[in-house]
């Protein structure tokens, strides 16, 4: 699809739209999907928040997660209940990216064919408008020209995000909640009766590893207002397995941790830091040496679970190296050991500093009852990075 994106984008922008399809890296979006429409003239400038830019967030799916053949339409699809809940859970993952980006638009997208969707203007709906299925190898409309057409929607229709906030969008029950499809032409021009059909609500589905384990440590999980955890979707940091966004408990400032848990490991680094955090063994640590969890949930409309842990500061791969920062990093590393932990992944960049205080953080990759030895292999990589980091600033 980067040919279709290419081409599209390089026509619309000699007819003056300013949406232009592009990669979702580089913190482009709160949601963090694998590409978005964004503004074209915001690509690159200091935002106040993630989302500003996005038009429409893009789904990217394989054949194994959404399968479409010719034929198909999403009205056939979801009467179909061999192949209903793919796109169920494909059309819920999308909406929940366009309410976290408070986006009016969106594309759910395989290696062959493109679905464009729309929300309704009406905040307080939670419907989805969806075209035809266009594909890559047809003739007329091609895709390029779909993508086109869809661009300049998007252009046109960017007001639409004012109208959208994210916190106004009615939270999903956890029994799930009633969509009446829309009536849809036929090939012969009749008018179908609108069909309703069940959404269960979103909850996290772990892709591999040890089930039993994951579904017993996420299973206090609960859906949670954006409003409750001050949500605004400014982005602190993008991590492997999601980003970071700033929020807010009852007035103290919090980062939002999520875990995408689409993403390859990310559901076993989940369940491996809940578990340090909820241990009464490491209570202790809270707050001296990790931060403090503070709450834990699922995000409205697309079940991605959160982490609200107390914010500590700026990294010290962004800090001044001071004797003193140095030594509180190690002395925070020390008590870190001391209670038989390994961090297992240790950077600059795992390291907050606030004033002369280091806190350790990101433990996907922590190991309990670690050996001696490894926790002084630890150290000594800990002294070796702040060694190269001084040497680099000089």
């Amino acid at each position: 699809m980067t040919y279709v994106a290419n081409v599209a984008n390089a026509i619309v922008e000699t007819v003056g739209c300013g949406a232009v399809l592009v990669s979702g890296g580089s913190g482009r979006s709160a949601s963090d999907t694998d590409q978005v429409v964004a503004i074209r003239s915001l690509l690159g400038q200091a935002r106040p928040q993630s989302s500003d830019l996005v038009l429409g967030p893009v789904e990217v799916k394989g054949n194994w997660q959404l399968k479409l053949v010719k034929g198909d339409s999403i009205e056939l699809l979801l009467r179909d209940p061999r192949k209903r809940k793919q796109v169920e859970l494909a059309l819920q993952q999308l909406f929940g990216d366009m309410v976290e980006d408070e986006a009016p638009f969106g594309m759910l997208s395989t290696y062959e064919a493109i679905v464009f969707l729309a929300r309704h203007p009406d905040v307080l709906k939670k419907t989805l408008f969806c075209s035809r299925i266009y594909w890559q190898d047809e003739g007329s409309p091609s895709l390029i020209a779909a993508t086109c057409t869809f661009l300049d929607l998007c252009w046109k229709g960017r007001a639409l995000k004012d109208r959208l906030p994210r916190d106004d969008v009615p939270v999903t029950s956890v029994a799930g909640y009633t969509v009446a499809q829309l009536p849809t032409s036929t090939t012969r021009g009749r008018v179908t009766r609108p069909l309703p059909f069940s959404v269960k609500a979103p909850t996290p589905r772990p892709t591999s590893g040890k089930r039993k384990r994951r579904a017993t440590s996420l299973e206090d999980f609960q859906v949670t207002s954006f409003g409750s955890i001050g949500y605004k979707g400014t982005l602190v940091a993008s991590g492997r397995h999601g980003n970071l966004i700033f929020g807010s408990i009852n007035g103290e400032p919090v980062v939002i941790k999520k875990y995408e848990l689409r993403r390859r490991a990310s559901a076993d680094a989940l369940e491996r830091e809940f578990a340090l955090y909820t241990s009464s063994e490491y209570a202790a640590l809270q707050g001296q040496v990790i931060p403090r969890l503070i709450k834990y949930g699922l995000l409205p409309h697309s079940g991605t679970p959160f982490l609200a842990l107390s914010y500590e500061g700026a990294p010290l791969e962004d800090t001044a190296r001071t004797p003193a920062i140095v030594a509180a990093a190690t002395s925070a590393l020390d008590r870190f050991h001391a209670a038989r932990l390994l961090h297992g992944d240790l950077s600059l960049n795992n390291l907050l500093v606030d004033k002369d205080h280091v806190i350790l953080c990101d433990f996907e990759s922590v190991q309990e009852t670690a050996p001696e030895e490894d926790q002084l292999l630890e150290k000594k990589l800990l002294l070796e990075l702040v060694a190269e980091a001084e040497e680099t600033v000089r």
